[in-house]
């Protein structure tokens, strides 16, 4: 049965470099230009890899912004991680900003460990993209810590990004984590954790 393959995720080409001999994967569509080239760099031929764009462009609500809503994409890995736990601690620290983690499921994600409010959605269900969407059409800001798809759909809203600088990869066998370093967007705010409070009261 021919089948084609259609990227699920920023820059998550890497994650198919496995699949590049399987027989019945005629070719795969990706996002943009440097999903293109990951995959050109992966091993796949040229006339096997279309740039189409990201299909959740569809999705897109009217902006209805809540003036300090500041959303924590806490990152989502196979474990927790304290750095996230730190933003997480920093943004409540601050005043006059409401802040939401959004997480994902499944994962081994502590919930307890981001007390406050929360958006949890689960990757692969059909309400995924539109609650992060609909999330993201209340927000003044997005911080985050590691390049994501979230990060472009708060560009595509026009929602500024602060990425804070300190998450490091872990090593997942099979994939292209650990390999290299994060990437921010073009157009997000890089940031130092000490910075954090001063860069977001700067982008609001």
């Amino acid at each position: 049965i021919p089948t084609f393959m259609v990227q699920h995720g920023r820059r998550a080409m890497r994650d198919y470099w496995l699949n590049i001999t399987e027989p019945s994967t005629v070719c795969t569509f990706v996002w943009g230009r440097q999903d293109y080239l990951d995959a050109l760099h992966g091993g796949w031929h040229k006339y096997r890899v279309y740039r189409v764009g990201a299909p959740w462009f569809a999705f897109r609500p009217e902006k209805q912004e809540e003036k300090g809503t500041v959303i924590f994409d806490v990152p989502h890995w196979n474990e927790d991680i304290k750095e996230a736990h730190s933003v997480w601690k920093e943004l409540q620290k601050i005043k006059g900003i409401r802040p939401i983690a959004k997480l994902i499921q499944p994962s081994h994600q502590k919930r307890e460990m981001y007390e406050g409010e929360q958006l949890l959605t689960y990757r692969g269900e059909p309400g995924h993209i539109q609650a992060t969407y609909d999330l993201l059409s209340r927000a003044s800001a997005v911080v985050t810590m590691m390049d994501g798809t979230l990060e472009l759909m708060a560009h595509s809203l026009g929602v500024p990004v602060i990425h804070v600088k300190g998450f490091k990869h872990r090593k997942l066998e099979g994939t292209w984590q650990g390999v290299e370093d994060v990437l921010p967007a073009k157009g997000s705010v890089v940031a130092e954790m000490g910075s954090l409070e001063k860069t977001l009261r700067m982008v609001l």
